[in-house]
């Protein structure tokens, strides 16, 4: 199991290599900031420098595959950059499970893949393993690094990877439907 994600200032030295992390710029030009700690299994992950990940979303109609670059925003902060580059969609029925999608991308893109992988799946995750509700597919993270060749794998169920991904909303990425009070202390929400 990797170390968990911890923002800077919670728990590694100021200054060491394993404090980047606490929010995130997409390439946009839009930046989001964290608001909590990130200590969960899926989103384990210390970057210390420009670190590539082919990211997935595995669903029963399709897959949707793409590589990930993540990249120090600048010096003088902890913010991190992520690229998306290479995004492909594939008709997931049309193949007999996710290596061989992941074959054919590395075909199509014409390069190896990044040594990392992870993928929101289609149903429930438990140590590693998912047998997807909407296709007859069972994933094993290293079922999976070991036939692709890749130094880790994280399954993930896409909701959980969705809810995840709240903490790197930002307010230029939200848009108000009812007027309100924000409680900054209060609770995130999914809808």
């Amino acid at each position: 199991m990797s170390p968990p994600f911890v923002p800077p200032g919670r728990g590694y030295p100021r200054g060491s290599d394993d404090e980047r992390g606490s929010s995130v710029q997409r390439s946009q030009g839009r930046c989001a900031t964290g608001r909590g700690r990130l200590i969960f299994e899926v989103a384990s992950v210390w970057v210390r420098r420009i670190m590539q990940v082919l990211a997935g979303d595995i669903g029963g109609t399709k897959t949707l595959l793409a590589v990930a670059e993540v990249v120090p925003a600048s010096q003088s902060d902890s913010s991190l950059r992520i690229d998306l580059a290479g995004a492909r969609r594939y008709d997931s029925r049309q193949y007999p499970g996710l290596a061989a999608i992941c074959q054919q991308y590395e075909r199509d893109e014409g390069r190896r893949l990044p040594p990392h992988a992870g993928f929101g799946v289609a149903g429930p995750v438990k140590n590693g393993r998912s047998q997807t509700t909407n296709l007859p597919w069972i994933l094993d993270e290293r079922d999976l690094a070991r036939t692709l060749g890749l130094a880790t794998v994280r399954l993930a169920n896409d909701f959980h990877a969705l809810a995840l991904g709240i903490l790197a909303v930002g307010q230029a990425d939200l848009v108000m439907l009812n007027e309100g009070a924000r409680d900054a202390s209060g609770p995130c929400a999914l809808i």
